[in-house]
């Protein structure tokens, strides 16, 4: 593959790749017209760096589609070689280059060098960022672009580089006319082994790694999240190897469409270059270092632009490492508060039922679910619990003309009768998502947040499944028009690449923390990781792709285009509900929970063979695609859902 050629040779109004042409005819290969274009997709008459070859043309080079290419192409055949255009750091557009598209290949690198001074500065570099960047080099092959005899400064360049560079095999090409000269296809390989050795380079090598080693490894030493683990002996669930954009690829090249976002925390697919980017550069300079008595700039930027998302940016952010632990926090934060002021009595916490908000102890005791927790009730403490509000399934039989969001009442009578013993109320605004995505009005947190208000009780809401742009907001509050006083964040905050959670507290609380009258009123509470600087780094960097790219408009545009999607399986036979809110759309099966949750099941299935993983919540099945997704990608989704509903 040559899948950047600039300099492209026109002939017969065709744009033609002169490189790869070279090669394949040294090679005796043809490529049919669709093999052409994928080998060489991006071809371009201008000689010059990429990005300007392709500005020039009115073109943007797409990294997917070349990994798109190269998948293609490596399928029908023993090996597949892709030539660069420029070195590391030639850049494809204003932000990319050939580097992130290295990254995206995931291919092991050979290091091509020109012999001549300052070889060995330029090679080590290049070793060193391939290394910093987590990529393998296959080995280095010093060049003679003409003629040359070498001597002592040449071979002791040789073993400089294996020994700094660190690789294996080192060789050098030879100046070879014979390979430009001969037109015999056989010639080309007696060629290669007469310049100097480089034919182990063209060892087949391996694909992929061995599944099924992988998978008995793994059931030997993984204890896998919410698995039965004695459903394992049967067929092995994918070993994923990699991922982009929305896809991920497992250990046999399987491409699959991530139609949950890897339990919602990808909202920005995988992969993602400036990513990937900011956490090279951020490992470079600090990977690890403690909040407590010290800071560091990625936390104090994160934390600043934190507060900016607020509707009253006075506030404290307190890092955690992911979601249970954010609300640990916050409700530590709510007790001790209380405590701080005066009101030691006020340690309790009203929740909704069906609510979720993790699995440490105090996240579960608020958000208790009986089929998940019934085994932790010992360590659990009580909390008072509302009824669980739903449009979908609304007790009243109200549609949303007529909803005045009478589901308050339950909540509204707790807090009238316990406000003096309430630390806190803590809610998932707008969807309870492990309930079964059960979807509830504004109005709802409008008067939630007014008698918090009345009652000087504080509000917590739980955005770690919500936030960062899946409701069509970047906050789900937002749709209500509230401001909360504690806000927890996770799952998307990192990107979807490192774990990191926050709880984001308003001054008012925070300033009940400092010391009075000699009272020590220290929030003793921490985490190891809290505030990782790779963790920070990734945070930044994802607001920034989150402004620069408008992911919370294209999330709004493409709830809708689910809405749509979605809307004619109403009409399908056993669907008792159909509901959205922004990039969440969720088809409830019925007739009842035990025979709607087998049917999401075969579903699931059918799908996963599909190449689209989904994973239902009891009768529930539901699509939360990372906000990047293509919007013709959620229609044939939601076809091959249809079509899985109908198996019979």
């Amino acid at each position: 593959m040559k899948p950047i050629q600039t300099g492209a040779v026109r002939e017969a109004g065709m744009l033609r790749s002169p490189d790869l042409d070279f090669c394949l005819g040294k090679c005796g290969l043809r490529l049919g017209g669709a093999d052409y274009a994928r080998a060489s997709r991006y071809r371009f008459e201008a000689p010059c760096s990429p990005h300007l070859a392709a500005r020039m043309a009115g073109t943007a080079i797409s990294i997917g589609d070349i990994r798109s290419d190269c998948e293609a192409l490596a399928l029908g055949n023993d090996a597949l070689v892709v030539e660069g255009a420029g070195g590391l750091m030639a850049p494809l557009d204003d932000e990319r280059t050939m580097l992130d598209l290295m990254l995206a290949l995931a291919l092991p690198v050979v290091v091509v060098a020109r012999a001549g001074l300052g070889t060995l500065n330029h090679t080590l570099l290049t070793l060193a960022e391939l290394r910093r960047n987590g990529l393998e080099a296959a080995g280095v092959v010093m060049n003679d672009a003409a003629p040359a005899e070498w001597g002592a400064v040449e071979r002791d360049n040789l073993e400089t580089i294996r020994r700094l560079g660190n690789v294996e095999f080192v060789a050098r090409m030879k100046h070879a006319p014979t390979i430009l000269e001969s037109s015999e296809p056989g010639r080309f390989m007696d060629a290669v082994s007469d310049a100097g050795g480089v034919r182990e380079l063209l060892r087949f090598r391996p694909k992929a790694p061995d599944a099924g080693a992988l998978w008995r490894r793994d059931i030997r030493s993984v204890w896998h999240p919410f698995t039965r683990h004695s459903d394992l002996g049967g067929a092995p669930f994918p070993i994923i190897v990699r991922g982009q954009g929305p896809y991920l690829f497992d250990s046999d090249g399987r491409r699959y469409f991530d139609a949950i976002s890897s339990w919602w925390a990808c909202s920005l697919g995988h992969g993602h270059p400036r990513l990937v980017r900011a956490l090279r550069d951020q490992a470079g300079l600090l990977q690890h270092s403690m909040l407590g008595g010290l800071t560091h700039p990625s936390a104090i930027e994160l934390a600043e632009r934190l507060c900016g998302l607020m509707p009253t940016p006075d506030r404290r952010v307190m890092f955690a490492s992911d979601g249970s632990c954010a609300v640990e926090a916050a409700l530590k934060i709510a007790v001790q508060y209380q405590r701080n002021i005066g009101r030691p009595e006020r340690c309790r916490f009203a929740a909704l039922s069906e609510g979720y908000h993790g699995d440490t102890v105090g996240a579960v005791s608020v958000g208790y679910v009986p089929s998940f927790h019934a085994p932790y009730r010992p360590l659990l403490f009580d909390a008072f619990r509302a009824e669980s509000p739903c449009c979908g399934t609304c007790a009243r039989g109200r549609g949303p003309e007529r909803c005045g969001a009478e589901c308050f009442e339950s909540m509204r009578r707790i807090l009238d009768a316990h406000a003096a013993e309430l630390a806190g109320v803590i809610v998932e605004p707008l969807c309870q998502g492990s309930a079964g995505m059960r979807i509830y009005p504004p109005a709802y947190l409008r008067k939630l947040a007014e008698a918090c208000r009345l009652h000087e009780v504080p509000l917590i809401v739980d955005e770690i499944a919500t936030g960062y742009g899946r409701t069509g907001r970047f906050f789900a509050f937002e749709h209500a028009g509230i401001d909360p006083d504690i806000v927890c964040i996770g799952k998307a905050l990192g990107g979807g690449c490192l774990p990191i959670s926050a709880a984001v507290v308003r001054q008012s609380l925070f300033e009940a923390f400092d010391d009075a009258a000699g009272r020590d009123r220290t929030l003793f509470h921490g985490h190891t990781f809290c505030g990782n600087p790779l963790a920070c780094a990734a945070g930044i960097e994802t607001l920034r792709i989150y402004d620069d790219e408008r992911i919370v408009e294209k999330a709004a545009a493409l709830g809708e285009r689910m809405r749509l999607a979605l809307e004619s399986f109403r009409d399908l036979p056993g669907v008792a509900n159909v509901r959205s809110l922004g990039a969440i759309g969720v088809v409830e099966l019925g007739p009842d929970s035990a025979e709607g949750a087998a049917r999401a099941q075969k579903a699931r299935r059918f799908m996963f063979d599909h190449g689209v993983l989904v994973r239902p919540l009891g009768p529930v099945l539901y699509l939360l695609p990372p906000l990047v997704t293509p919007h013709e990608l959620i229609q044939e989704t939601a076809l091959l859902m249809a079509d899985a509903l109908r198996e019979p």
